[in-house]
């Protein structure tokens, strides 16, 4: 039996939540976080061996689940499987003689009809809503389809403009962009199971995007909870983009640090906190991620032998934890900016990786190149000075650091004995933890003070006028 395995390529989630107990972050080359789904979860199944033949714009007849013919692209073949594009976008591995080869139109589903083939199939109850670019699918509260789409749409638009003025060949997706949104996490690992880590993904595979709304973080701490996701939409989003406007080829092998570095360059969000549902938004590309430059604070302080070795450990990194994709985002802020030419030279021959191409040899025009060897040619072989660049113009940036800006809560208990009163007061993000602290600190006084005892809550913009005004009852 000819032995199988499943290529998949997956987004992932930005990291693990962050608290106000959080320990300095460092860089974690060891674990990597991008999610290995088992082989059949997802399913894309070829053969190890064979020669790699692309699709080149063929296009084929099969027959379709109700018996009805259907014309695919042919995305390429591996000996004698083939992988096509369904006219929903999805990829479908079978036998190359399933197929007729034909001269046939390719046409793809519309958006309408991709998320009505799901509803369908897999997910009856979910609601469907189309918009100038995506298909939503979904059963999450309709504030976070609002928020969701908003940042979609209004991000869409400057991606392709950021790429085209980068000179890189760029095109409207050919087949509908659908996202598909459950309210659960146990709903979201129903439809595939997914590490503990992963809270949204971009399937190669399927061409959706998967996420779920709910999370542990919102209670404990929502604003900060809601800065994640959004970030991870937006990540996700951009993951969805590059793998349908010619960029990056489905089932090509990029180097981790620019296949997630890039999104993250592309993919800032913001919040007025004054306002939450009607300004999430995208920020536009190579703004200053401030839960990225978070992670970094211990490197930015670092002027040893780690900081001028930061971009060998970035460029040549196997896996990526969650402060490897900050470094990730780091670098590729900085060749934006910085070296804007060399980085346009990068990314094309990136854009030039053929799918599966990694497997064969090299071709020239379709090239799967050493990760190290391209970085030289096209960027520079001097890590160590570009290290040290590098770390200087993160020094430069506005940062905000994202554990002290955000809503704090002030809560204060007073209990008056006679002339006197008593109080007690904490500091707090989660407004979980205000109303148990209020419980517990009752059930605590002794019974015939509970009738005395009063509360007050005042919020604040940040933990360091939260502190001052808690020590004003630290001092009585």
């Amino acid at each position: 039996m000819r032995p199988f395995v499943t290529f998949v390529l997956l987004g992932c989630i930005l990291g693990a939540p962050l608290d106000s107990t959080a320990a300095e972050p460092a860089m974690r080359p060891s674990r990597g976080v991008v999610p290995q789904i088992s082989p059949r979860s997802l399913g894309l199944l070829l053969p190890v061996e064979g020669a790699v033949r692309q699709g080149e714009g063929r296009r084929v007849k099969l027959a379709g689940a109700d018996g009805k013919t259907i014309v695919a692209q042919v995305h390429l073949d591996v000996a004698d499987q083939r992988v096509v594009v369904m006219p929903d976008g999805q990829l479908k591995a079978m036998a190359a003689d399933q197929t007729k080869p034909t001269q046939d139109e390719f046409v793809p589903a519309t958006r309408q009809e991709a998320a009505a083939a799901i509803t369908a199939k897999e997910l009856p109850e979910f609601k469907t809503k189309i918009t100038a670019h995506y298909a939503f699918v979904y059963n999450c509260s309709e504030e976070f389809f609002t928020g969701t789409s908003s940042i979609l749409e209004s991000m869409y638009p400057g991606v392709q403009l950021f790429l085209k003025r980068l000179g890189l060949e760029v095109h409207e997706p050919v087949t509908p962009l659908v996202v598909i949104m459950f309210k659960t996490r146990a709903e979201f690992d129903a439809l595939h199971p997914m590490p503990p880590e992963v809270a949204a993904y971009y399937d190669a595979v399927s061409n959706h995007v998967v996420l779920y709304e709910e999370t542990d973080l919102v209670d404990r701490a929502p604003e900060l909870a809601l800065r994640q996701a959004i970030s991870t939409i937006a990540h996700e989003g951009v993951h969805q983009i590059l793998h349908n406007n010619g960029v990056q080829k489905r089932l090509s092998k990029w180097p981790l640090w620019i296949g997630e570095g890039l999104p993250e360059y592309l993919a800032p969000t913001s919040i007025d906190a004054n306002n939450i549902r009607r300004t999430l938004r995208w920020k536009g590309a190579g703004t200053v991620n401030d839960l990225r430059m978070f992670e970094l604070d211990r490197l930015l302080k670092d002027d040893g032998a780690n900081a001028d070795e930061l971009i060998a450990r970035v460029v040549g990194a196997s896996e990526l934890d969650s402060t490897g994709y900050a470094a990730s985002w780091a670098l590729t802020h900085f060749l934006a900016l910085k070296h804007k030419a060399a980085f346009a030279r990068y990314l094309k021959a990136m854009s030039r990786i053929e799918p599966l191409a990694d497997r064969t040899a090299p071709v020239v025009g379709k090239i799967q190149a050493d990760p190290v060897d391209l970085f030289n040619e096209t960027v520079g072989k001097d890590w160590k000075k570009l290290s040290r660049e590098l770390l200087t113009h993160l020094r430069k940036l506005p940062y905000k650091d994202p554990l002290v800006h955000q809503t704090f809560y002030v809560v204060v208990m007073a209990v008056k004995q006679g002339p006197s009163t008593t109080y007690t007061a904490v500091v707090t993000t989660s407004p979980g933890s205000v109303r148990e602290w209020r419980e517990r600190a009752t059930r605590e006084l002794p019974e015939p003070l509970r009738g005395a005892a009063t509360f007050s809550v005042r919020t604040f913009p940040n933990r360091n006028l939260a502190e001052e005004y808690l020590n004003q009852y630290r001092r009585q």
